[in-house]
Parts: structure tokens; sequence; C-alpha cells
């Protein structure tokens, strides 16, 4: 084609090479027809393309004043990983990688920061040269881009006596797990900056010989406010059993920043967890849920504390509730405590509660709403706006066969959506008892919770009690039956709404219900 393109009488034949369905052979075209102004409309329709073809065409479009924008587009795009991907694609392409270079001195703080992280995943030879840069923000950048790139093991290494702490701290990261380095990394533990000497706690984690010095860290003053060394120091022995006694220490210590005893908390096995500070961490509805939650489980897990996890059903942090719920898994004798947690007022918890209750019994299945509506010939297709509505049917006596009619209609009524009144497909209806003695109790139950409703199924609870209630006050019954709408997935034999009076009605989070008056 090179030789075809030279020729002004064949040119016109390299042309249709740009909708060829090798991408390679797109490709060689663009790279031809790039030296052509003519072609140049044509190119910038291949920009978007994937590589190799895009990355030709952007390099072919390089030195054209008008394609600027496009290739500014499509290395700045919106969503920050989409562009890394990109300039990691490009950075690999011998046709693009001068693009990437240029980006080096973009404006942009966080394209250029994406572009040496691409040439140094690349092995490009201009990051290596930034580790000389006398801008140590570039130094710094290029030793975590160079991380692993050939030719840039004694840069870093120099890198490391570097007068800025930050770079010395790149420096360490990118030789992590370099054994032959080790020696001069560890030098930096004694550094005065924390950063510099977490960096080289976390590039020594599988350095047997640092092991020892690393926990020594943990044994200097902690500092309350935050200490990035003991943090580090903590996250490498907490994968080492032989040191559980350190870990141990810092929970009974108390004194550590929140983040090192947490991962103390997380790390430790419930044996060589001390049950004194977690009960004091767990009956401290002021200390941070990211110690609680931690000391429930160990406290959970060691058996003998169990009551007083339990006891935090009634803490104020739904977080902690919801982990006491999990930890309940299918214990029988907790099933009532799952159940008012039901009606909680924070959705994880309720989730979490549904969850305990499903683990013990599985979520069995009622009449489908659907279904029963049609049998009643109150709809056709489920549409409950086509049904007529027993305005003036009023049950006052338990055989009266209008009632079932009434009962079905504001069963569907709460379980239909607000915009078209089609019935929510998974909607399902039981008649139950309930602990406060009303046997006629019908439940129609959402397998979701009341937040998911209006996107899983159109339903707004609220809305949707209030049309009901205003037919339902109309009513009288000798039994007074009650209606409601559960948004829960579990069992129906878990379904426990609360006790209403004749008349009354409920809502949420849970139950939304109606109860029908009584007549005389």
């Amino acid at each position: 084609m090179s030789s075809l393109a030279r020729q002004d009488a064949l040119f016109d034949r390299v042309m249709p090479c740009l909708g060829d369905p090798d991408p390679h052979v797109r490709r060689a075209a663009i790279e031809v027809l790039g030296q052509y102004p003519p072609a140049i409309p044509l190119l910038r329709r291949s920009i978007d393309a994937p590589s190799p073809v895009g990355s030709a065409a952007m390099q072919a479009l390089r030195d054209d004043p008008e394609s600027l924008p496009l290739l500014r587009a499509r290395l700045h795009p919106a969503r920050r990983v989409e562009r890394r991907r990109r300039l990691c694609d490009l950075a690999r392409d011998p046709s693009s990688v001068a693009g990437v270079r240029a980006l080096l001195d973009d404006p942009d703080v966080l394209v250029r920061a994406d572009a040496a992280s691409a040439l140094g995943d690349a092995g490009d030879e201009a990051i290596v040269r930034r580790l000389d840069d006398p801008d140590p923000w570039w130094r710094a950048v290029a030793a975590r881009a160079a991380a692993g790139t050939a030719g840039a093991r004694e840069a870093l290494l120099r890198r490391l006596e570097d007068g800025d702490g930050a770079v010395r701290a790149a420096a360490a990261e990118a030789l992590s797990g370099d054994e032959a380095a080790a020696p001069r990394i560890r030098e930096l533990l004694d550094e005065p900056s924390a950063a510099v000497r977490a960096a080289a706690i976390m590039a020594l984690a599988r350095d047997a010989g640092s092991v020892e010095r690393i926990a020594a860290t943990l044994d200097e003053p902690s500092d309350m406010d935050g200490d990035a060394a003991q943090l580090a120091a903590a996250r490498v022995i907490a994968g080492r059993p032989e040191l559980a006694g350190q870990l141990r220490a810092i929970v009974e210590r108390g004194d550590y920043a929140a983040e090192v005893t947490r991962v103390a908390l997380e790390s430790l096995a419930p044996a060589d967890a001390p049950a004194e500070p977690l009960l004091g961490m767990l009956d401290d509805v002021q200390e941070l849920d990211a110690l609680r939650l931690p000391a429930a489980r160990l406290l959970w897990a060691q058996g003998q504390h169990r009551g007083a996890v339990m006891a935090r059903l009634d803490d104020p942090s739904p977080a902690l509730r919801a982990v006491v719920l999990e930890l309940l898994g299918d214990d029988a004798s907790a099933v009532d405590l799952a159940r008012a947690r039901l009606r909680d007022s924070d959705a994880r918890v309720r989730a979490a509660a549904a969850a305990a209750l499903r683990r013990r019994a599985p979520t069995d299945r009622g009449v489908a709403l659907v279904d029963l509506v049609e049998e009643m010939e109150l709809a056709t297709g489920g549409r409950l706006h086509d049904a007529p509505i027993p305005l003036r049917a009023e049950p006052r006596r338990d055989g009266d066969p209008r009632k079932d009619v009434v009962l079905a209609w504001l069963c569907a009524r709460l379980a239909s959506d607000e915009r078209g009144g089609a019935i929510a497909a998974s909607a399902e209806v039981a008649r139950s008892e309930v602990p406060w003695g009303d046997r006629d109790v019908y439940l129609v139950r959402l397998p979701f919770d009341q937040e998911e409703a209006p996107v899983a199924a159109g339903v707004v609870p609220m809305h949707n009690l209030i049309e009901s209630s205003a037919l339902a006050r109309q009513l009288t019954a000798e039994r007074s039956p009650s209606i409601w709408l559960v948004c829960a997935d579990v069992a129906f034999s878990d379904l426990a709404p609360p006790e209403l009076d004749p008349g009354a009605v409920a809502w949420g989070p849970t139950y939304f219900g109606v109860r029908i008056g009584r007549s005389r």
C-alpha cells in the first residue's frame, strides 16, 4: 500500500482499505493516508476505534490543529478509570506512545500522573528519565510508575537517599519485595517521617529479617490521632500467628489509634482476644463502629458473653444491630428477636433480620395475588383500575358474600402500582394468625424492603395505604379483619404485624395495614 499511495493515480485504491474487516489493514491504510490532507476528515472517524486502529488514527492526526479537540477528548474522558485504560493501550503501541509522552507536560496534574503510570507499566524509558527530574513531585510519581521497570532499579536505589521524603517513600514502595534492596530500605525505619517509615515497613513486609524491627515500632509511644508507621506495622504482623501476643497487647493497652486497634481486632483469633477490653468497647456507645463490630464478633465466637452481644440489639448503632442479627444465625431461641427487628427503622437492620429468619425457615409460598383477584372476577389481566370498586358494599355480617370481594379488593389495592394499577407480580397473600388474637388477618407480602418497592414493583406502600384506608373506614364487620401490605422476604409464619384496634391504621417501615371497624 505504501508503494501504491506514492502514485497519485492509485491513491483512490487505498481509501477503501479504511473499511477492511482486518484491523491491521485499516491501521496500515491510516498510516499511509495520514500524509494526505484530503484524507484527514475520514481518519477522524477512526479515532474512537479499538487499538490498533484508534491509536494509529491518533498518531496520524497529532499534527492536525482541527483534530486537537478530538484527541484531547479521547485522552481526557470524564471517567478517570477509562482514561487510564486508554492511556495504557496507547503507551504499549509504538505508533501512539509519543502522544502519551506528550501528556507528561499536561496542565492537569491527574493527567500527568496517569500518563506516567501508563508509561511505567509499558516500561517506557521516558519515565525512567523522570527519576532524575529536578521537580520532587515528578521524581515521586516516576518512582511509583517505574516499579518493576527494567533498567530503573539503580535509579530507584538512588532515590532512597533523595532529599525529599515523598520521593524516598515512593522509591521504597517501588522496591517492595526486592530482597537485595532490603538492607537499604531498612535504613528508612529510623526516619523521622512516619510516612517514610510506613512505606519502608510495607516494602519489607515479606522480609523475614525485618519482622522483629517492624514489630518494635508498636512498642513506641502511640499517637491517638493516627500513626501511619504503627498502622503499617500492625498490618504486617497481622498475618503472623507467632506475633498474636503483640496484637493482644494493642487491644489491652487501648491507647493506639482506632485504625491500629481495628487491624488488631480483625486479625486476632477468638482464643487470643482479651474479653474485658472487648466488653468495654461493646458497651461504650460513644466508641467507633469500626471497633465495636469486630469486638462483637470475637465475643460471640468465644461463647461466654453471647448474652452481652444479644443485648446490643437495642443499641443506637444500626451497624451493630445488623451484625448481632448476622451472628444469631439460625438460632431458634432468637427467632422472636429477629422478627421484632423486621420493624427496625434502619433498612440494613431489617435486611439482616430477614436474612436471619430465612436461614431458619426459607421463604414459603402464598397465593399469588393476581390469581386471587382474577378468581374473584375483580380485574382482567391483573389490572386493578379495570375492577369495579365496591364502595358501598359494607360487609356487616361474616356470612355476607360481598365480604371476600371487598377484602380481595383491599389486598389488591395495597399491592398495585401507582401508575397503571397493575398488581405487583411478586405479591402473594396468605391468611394468618397473630399473637394478639385476631384470626382474620390477611398478609399481602412483597419479597423486598419497602425502600426497594417503588423500583422493584412500582408500589409505593404509604400511598397505597392511604387509598385503601379511605375505603376501609366505610366498612364494618363482626370479626373486624385486618389487611396488611408486608415488605419483607421471609416466611409468612415469621410475619407478626403490630396490634391494631378496629378502625385503626398502621404504617411502616415493614407493615402497612388497616383494620376494618367492628360492627355492633
